[in-house]
């Protein structure tokens, strides 16, 4: 089985500081779980995230969410390791799979829309898709991303 790792992270955020006001904000990243990889079924190769932020009610949480490249480097190129084994794969904007999420350089683009946005409340959907047609060992396959909130 191979699985992107991810960690429940949560962590508290301070929005509204440009504005002269501080609150504080709550974000969580639920995990991106790919299901078993087969190299030649083409449909099985997505999983779904959310990045949650919850701020207290007089704040709007409008952040621009950017995320690293991983181990990789390059945004279009990103890949999990098993030992010496890579399975590449990327994470976009939409489930149609062409606008690849970064800091918006080497062609990606920040998260900035949320999927769903209610008063103190936007989520960000996070969709990814392993390549299809690689041959690799069995294993668990994980990447290093880091996430930056500017609001």
């Amino acid at each position: 089985m191979l699985a992107l790792a991810c960690l429940w992270l949560e962590a508290p955020a301070r929005a509204g500081a440009s504005e002269g006001r501080t609150s504080s904000c709550h974000v969580a990243v639920s995990p991106l779980v790919f299901p078993p990889y087969d190299g030649l079924a083409h449909d099985r190769s997505s999983a779904i995230g959310t990045i949650q932020v919850d701020c207290p009610p007089d704040v709007e949480p409008h952040p621009r969410i950017s995320i690293s490249p991983g181990r990789s480097g390059y945004f279009a190129e990103r890949h999990m390791t098993s030992g010496n084994e890579r399975l590449r794969y990327n994470l976009f904007l939409e489930p149609s799979h062409l606008r690849v999420i970064g800091d918006g350089t080497g062609g990606s683009e920040a998260i900035t829309a949320a999927s769903v946005h209610s008063p103190g409340r936007a989520v960000f959907t996070i969709y990814g898709k392993i390549l299809p047609g690689q041959s690799v060992s069995p294993g668990q396959y994980s990447d290093d991303l880091t996430f930056q909130m500017e609001f």
